[in-house]
């Protein structure tokens, strides 16, 4: 298929029939940097709110740049800092580090980084990142809880308490999308 594909996918066509993916086309730098923003500010960010969610992004859905721009800066800078977070905590914090890289390292198959997928992304694909940051959160909670000061404790209850509640109503929410084929 991938000798087909500047032929059945055009640079630049809205629609493509053998691949959702305009990142194909772009050489490693720059498919690296569009996947780290894909990464910082799509997957990352729909973790911690899934609002608005698509169940296929199509071809020219996330916009992808062949050169640097402020976003791809950004995205980088938080990369580059993800990455100093899962040096330090190698040593340091052994949980952090393992719900860090369960995250990352679940997220890199089909991150375009060493080689295109068929999709630039889909939530389907967050499943097993997700088990990573919801550690995470578990031992951010964990570690605030355990402070001895009652007042911490009660206010990591009721933050911890509206997350879930946010969660619920988010789920209960998305459920009505599933009772026709139109949303």
């Amino acid at each position: 298929m991938r000798v087909l594909d500047p032929v059945f996918n055009p640079k630049g066509a809205d629609f493509s029939p053998f691949g959702n993916n305009p990142l194909y086309f772009l050489p490693f730098f720059e498919r690296f940097i569009n996947s780290v923003k894909v990464l910082v500010f799509y997957a990352i960010k729909l973790l911690v709110w899934p609002v608005k969610l698509a169940y296929l992004y199509y071809f020219n859905s996330i916009p992808v740049s062949p050169f640097v721009n402020v976003s791809m800066i950004v995205a980088l800078v938080l990369f580059v800092l993800l990455i100093f977070l899962l040096i330090r905590w190698w040593k340091r914090d052994r949980p952090l580090f393992l719900a860090l890289a369960w995250l990352l390292a679940a997220f890199l198959p089909f991150a375009n980084v060493f080689y295109p997928v068929n999709v630039i992304f889909a939530e389907r694909l967050l499943y097993l990142p997700s088990v990573g940051f919801c550690l995470f959160l578990a031992l951010i909670f964990e570690r605030i809880y355990q402070v001895n000061k009652k007042w911490v404790k009660i206010m990591a209850v009721a933050v911890f308490t509206l997350i879930l509640l946010a969660g619920l109503g988010r789920t209960y929410q998305r459920n009505f999308d599933w009772q026709d084929g139109f949303n």
